[in-house]
């Protein structure tokens, strides 16, 4: 991106942030559904 405004002829340039990313335990929590079970009985 920086490349192709540069070559638009804008006037452009990286600025430096601070940048904090906290998870919760929830989003940090993966959650599985167990596979139904297989049905043994026959019609």
């Amino acid at each position: 991106m920086y490349t192709q405004l540069k070559k638009a002829g804008y006037n452009v340039w990286y600025q430096k942030f601070d940048f904090e990313y906290t998870e919760t335990l929830a989003e940090k929590a993966s959650v599985v559904s167990p596979r139904p079970a297989r049905s043994t009985s026959r019609p």
